[in-house]
């Protein structure tokens, strides 16, 4: 073998053959990961967010409505379950028109679909149940803090 000037000489009794097994290859790493964080979780336990967001979409107008009702007294957990649904029928937007009363609705519609498919990304990540509804509770609590701003006089 040549030697080539200022390389390291191979250190003795190692031939190339068996610092090439050594070598890390980005497979060889993805399969270490894997083995220390197990199976990968089942399709029901990580879709279960989805599937009951897709449900509380149906149900969601008329929970609004029984939360907005005068005689409930239910108006501040309507500005922490619907935040966004109220910001969006602020006169601050000056939304005119059809607008005014579409985009509440659409946005009333999509909520829980669009929460169940952030939690089913955050199960997918392999985050806790915890601390996805806890990032759930935090942007209710950001809508519900702009709310807050938007209303005050």
């Amino acid at each position: 073998m040549s030697e080539i000037p200022g390389m390291i000489p191979p250190a003795k009794g190692r031939s190339p053959a068996a610092e090439r097994e050594n070598v890390l290859h980005p497979f060889d790493q993805e399969k270490e990961v894997l083995e220390k964080r197990g199976a990968p979780p089942s399709f029901f336990s990580v879709v279960w967010p989805m599937l009951i967001g897709g449900a509380l979409a149906f149900i969601a107008p008329r929970i609004l409505d029984f939360l907005t009702a005068p005689d409930q007294h239910l108006g501040w957990v309507a500005r922490a379950v619907f935040p966004y649904v109220l910001i969006a029928s602020q006169p601050q937007f000056r939304l005119y028109g059809e607008y005014s009363s579409q985009l509440p609705q659409y946005i009333l519609l999509a909520q829980f679909p669009l929460e169940g498919a952030l939690t089913t990304f955050n199960l997918r990540r392999r985050l806790g149940v915890g601390a996805a509804i806890g990032l759930l509770i935090v942007i209710h609590l950001v809508g519900a803090f702009i709310l807050f701003l938007l209303t005050q006089h």
